[in-house]
C-alpha cells in the first residue's frame, strides 16, 4: 500500500517504516497519510504565498545605481532611500511648473 506513494510522500513513509509492528495498521496508516497531505498542501500555500509577496514586492521596488532601493515618497515630495549598508537618506523630488494658457 505505502510502496506506490508518490515521491512527496516520502518522509511519511520512511516514518511510517519506524514504527513497531503492533502500531502497524490500516487506519494508522491512512491518518498518518491524511496528516502528510495536509502539511504538503499548507506548505504548497506557504510557497505561493511568498512568491506572491516576492513578486508584488519586486514590482513596487525601484532600483537606483549603488545598491539603494527608492521607497516612493510622501505627499511632501521626499524620496527616502535606504542602501545596502543601512543608511538612510532622504532626496526631494523637484516639482515641475506647468504653465496653463487660457
Amino acid at each position: 500500500m505505502i510502496r506506490y506513494l508518490p515521491k512527496e510522500f516520502q518522509s511519511a513513509v520512511q516514518r511510517i517504516y519506524r514504527w513497531k509492528h503492533g502500531e502497524f495498521t490500516a487506519c494508522k496508516i491512512e491518518a498518518e497519510m491524511i496528516l502528510e497531505a495536509n502539511r504538503l498542501h499548507i506548505m504548497k500555500q506557504d510557497l505561493q504565498i511568498t512568491e506572491t509577496v516576492f513578486l508584488s514586492s519586486a514590482s513596487n521596488s525601484f532600483a537606483v545605481p549603488g545598491g539603494a532601493d527608492v521607497i516612493p515618497g510622501d505627499a511632501s515630495g521626499y524620496l527616502w532611500y535606504q542602501k545596502e549598508d543601512g543608511k538612510v537618506f532622504v532626496k526631494q523630488k523637484k516639482l515641475q511648473k506647468v504653465l496653463l494658457r487660457k
